[in-house]
């Protein structure tokens, strides 16, 4: 017998706008930091880019930034090892 997965309730329409709208900002982040990124730079540098990359995007609290970077550097690290 298979058990089905509970899922979530459907956010709310302006919910779902919001967390859409978000997701678009980690997105333009990231190509921005991937045209941006080079060899030797520091988390502090990455950090003030991602920083004012985001808020150049209109994000709206620096926590958004710190889960953007976060996000970033690990999937940075996966990449190089």
């Amino acid at each position: 017998m298979r058990i089905q997965p509970t899922l979530p309730p459907p956010l709310p329409p302006a919910a779902a706008d919001n967390a859409y709208a978000a997701a678009q900002r980690v997105v333009e982040t990231h190509r921005a930091l991937a045209a941006w990124l080079r060899h030797g730079m520091t988390l502090d540098q990455i950090d003030l880019f991602v920083a004012e990359t985001l808020s150049k995007l209109g994000a709206r609290s620096k926590s958004e930034a710190k889960r953007v970077l976060r996000k970033t550097m690990k999937r940075c690290n996966s990449l190089a090892h």
